[in-house]
């Protein structure tokens, strides 16, 4: 029963805060709410005005750059059709100049009148061919002016375009903020309405929480009495507790104090296994050292006997040499 009271008390004086918030958040909500409905309503209208707009500004602007890409590549066009003729009109004159001084030196007594024809009727030439050269002329510079012309046509008529876009887009904002204005004339007014209910709403909600804090003074009093008894009680546990820890300290000093001993031993013991091994290797390379010394002492006496005993075969034969030079030399005088 005391727990359920001293709950119930805790509750009440916590229900007053959640409530007056959840006002202010419904309040809040509700105002947001209205105000999104309103934008969302008066910006779908605007997006596909937009996007429809957009979309007509890209498919103008996509024609206006493709005119200028064909003027572009006609220009080029004629540009390189004039460039291609006077190439043409220098390797003409080179191959004449070429042919000409190779007749002179083939042949040096060729006739004159028949020099002048030639002379005349490559003249005539040039002159039809300048005259066809200049036709061409007049012909692609009236044909670039004409394109010029379209050109400019077509940049007014974009401008024109543009302009009307913008006015258009003017437009379109002003009756949309007309409309704007009149949605939020609306949407003020819903929420004075809503305002007026949570205000009353808020005025009942407060006449209860009055109520209820009569009946809450009591449980807190008792709450506070038994939190008291209940902190005394925790005040000893904690000694208690603060008692065992130092014991269990005492106990962790002393196992930390054997961990350093038995480190410390360890770490002695293979410090000896170490020095014991290098002491064997150092032994074993002294056996094998010793080792290989008695048998280079071996080889050497053994190399030193076969070389005495082959000086001693070589002073027994020279000995038989000589004996046998001095009988020979007693046996000739006979």
């Amino acid at each position: 029963m005391i727990k359920d009271a001293s709950s119930s008390s805790s509750s009440s004086s916590s229900l007053f805060q959640i409530s007056a918030k959840t006002l202010e958040e419904a309040f809040a909500q509700t105002s947001y709410l209205s105000y999104e409905t309103v934008k969302q309503s008066t910006q779908r209208a605007s997006v596909f005005a937009r996007e429809k707009a957009l979309r007509e500004r890209e498919k103008r602007k996509e024609a206006s750059e493709r005119a200028k890409k064909e003027l572009r590549e006609e220009h080029a066009r004629i540009e390189r059709e004039i460039e291609r003729r006077l190439e043409r009109k220098k390797e003409e004159e080179k191959e004449e100049k070429k042919e000409e001084s190779e007749e002179g030196f083939s042949d040096g007594n060729f006739c004159r009148h028949r020099e002048k024809e030639r002379d005349e009727t490559k003249q005539k030439e040039c002159e039809e061919r300048s005259e066809h050269e200049k036709k061409d002329i007049v012909r692609l510079e009236s044909e670039a002016a004409r394109l010029k012309q379209k050109q400019t046509l077509l940049e007014v008529e974009f401008e024109i375009e543009t302009k009307r876009e913008a006015e258009r887009s003017e437009r379109e904002a002003r009756l949309k903020e007309k409309e704007r204005s009149r949605e939020l004339e609306k949407l003020r007014k819903e929420v004075e309405v809503t305002k007026e209910t949570l205000e009353n709403e808020q005025l009942s909600h407060e006449r209860f929480v009055q109520s209820m804090l009569g009946d809450a003074t009591f449980w807190t009093s008792e709450v506070e009495r038994r939190n008291e008894k209940r902190e005394e009680d925790a005040e000893s546990e904690r000694k208690a507790l603060l008692e065992t820890l130092e014991r269990t300290d005492a106990k962790a000093t002393r196992l930390e104090e054997a961990k350093d001993a038995l480190r410390k031993e360890m770490e002695r013991r293979d410090a000896r296994l170490k020095m014991n091994a290098r002491i064997k290797e150092r032994v074993s390379a002294q056996i094998v050292i010793a080792r290989c010394f008695r048998t280079h002492r071996e080889r050497k006496r053994e190399s030193e006997l076969l070389e005495k005993s082959a000086s001693k075969k070589k002073k027994k034969k020279k000995k038989k040499q000589k004996g046998a030079a001095t009988t020979t030399k007693a046996v000739k005088p006979r």
